[in-house]
């Protein structure tokens, strides 16, 4: 009876290890964690991902400046999943160059539109900046988020300023006189 106890042990330590590998596949490949948080807390989705997983591809990419002769910005996102690990530990983290076309919501979608409303009230001024700059495209239908732009010019949220009155001039132009534009030297972080 020993022998029988001992190979169904084995046995359920095998299929938990396997429920184990499968869960963390499913959950580096899907973010499942990610969408189910989501659906919890009611957050909007665009291409099957919510709110916090577009925060995080934000908050991942990283403005530097190449040098070369013509002294292009690039944009970086941080491509390693341990990157807080070895930065804790003094390496360099992997980072992929990305192009302005590869950045997220390049095109006025209507789907889009939820998601960037959300990211407009983020705290994180990288984020809100992102949203501001990426809403002027939707022109009249942008027409709500105006006291949203508004209330970050007037709060001076960092550079997030910057992208919000330059969404606020094409929005609602009338709106923006009312403010002086902000300099581009001294809201830079």
């Amino acid at each position: 009876m020993k022998v029988l106890y001992l190979k169904s042990n084995r046995r359920r330590v095998i299929v938990f290890i396997f429920l184990l590998v499968g869960i963390v596949f499913l959950e580096c490949q899907f973010g499942i964690t990610e969408i189910v948080f989501g659906l919890v807390n009611g957050e909007p989705f665009h291409k099957g991902r919510p709110l916090r997983h577009w925060v995080s591809e934000i908050t991942s990419i990283e403005y530097g400046w190449r040098s070369r002769p013509d002294n292009q910005q690039i944009l970086l996102r941080r491509s390693d999943c341990l990157w807080w690990i070895k930065m804790k530990l003094g390496y360099t983290p992997n980072y992929v160059e990305l192009t302005s076309e590869q950045l997220p919501f390049t095109e006025a979608d209507p789907h889009s539109f939820p998601i960037l409303v959300a990211m407009l009230r983020d705290p994180d001024w990288r984020v809100s900046s992102f949203a501001a700059g990426r809403l002027f495209s939707y022109g009249d239908r942008a027409a709500p988020v105006i006291p949203m732009l508004i209330k970050i010019i007037e709060e001076d949220n960092g550079p997030a300023v910057i992208n919000a009155f330059d969404c606020l001039k094409v929005l609602a132009p009338s709106a923006a006189a009312k403010y002086r534009e902000p300099t581009r030297a001294s809201n830079q972080y």
